[in-house]
């Protein structure tokens, strides 16, 4: 469940021989249509190759295009990702990204300086990541994210996502074989976007 959230499966109907299928907030992220607003989609590139197309009708029903040119993911990207979601109303607080990106932001360099005070009758402890960044547009907690993709950073409003359920998650035990126990989870579900554009994401990173 939580790599079809945060990767970017579609939303889709289903029919006789396949399951309907709840799309991942990648896909409910793409290009903004109307207004100055700044996009919810912004590429770590110059080139405009990744992209995701706007939501219709209600429905994230179409895959993003990841491109082929890719660029590193850097701190002026980011804060436009955050601006696009915030001038569309939303307090992106969350900033989910995986290991590879989150070394990267690491290393931004306006990053300040670390202290950490330490008594006397302790050793010094080493300060190499970030778990707060600050931005124009609010204080935002970097999560590690090991079910997302490397390519791309989620700026999220979780206030605006959720979880609601057709069948709540059901464990039934099916016939042993041996002496192996076997069971099978039945659920369904769909994640709710409640507001996607006030929430963003940064496209491309190498």
């Amino acid at each position: 469940m939580e790599t079809r959230i945060c990767q970017n499966g579609i939303s889709t109907v289903g029919g006789a021989g396949t399951g309907r299928s709840t799309a991942g907030m990648e896909a409910w992220l793409g290009d903004a249509t109307s207004g100055a607003v700044a996009s919810n989609l912004v590429r770590a590139t110059t080139t405009s190759s990744a992209s995701t197309a706007p939501v219709t009708s209600g429905t994230a029903g179409t895959a993003p295009v990841d491109g082929t040119t890719t660029g590193a993911f850097h701190s002026g990207a980011l804060n436009a990702a955050l601006q696009g979601a915030w001038e569309e109303g939303g307090d992106p607080r969350v900033i989910l990204c995986t290991a590879k990106q989150k070394q990267l932001l690491d290393a931004f360099t306006s990053v300040a300086t670390r202290f950490v005070d330490v008594a006397r009758s302790q050793q010094a402890s080493i300060t190499g990541a970030a778990n707060v960044y600050v931005s124009d547009f609010g204080v935002h907690q970097v999560i590690l994210n090991r079910y997302g993709r490397d390519s791309v950073v989620l700026c999220l409003d979780p206030s605006y996502w959720a979880v609601r359920y057709l069948r709540k998650p059901l464990k039934r035990e099916l016939a042993r074989t041996g002496d192996a126990q076997k069971y099978q989870i039945i659920t369904e579900w769909a994640l709710v976007a409640r507001n996607w554009k006030a929430n963003s994401k940064v496209v491309g990173c190498a």
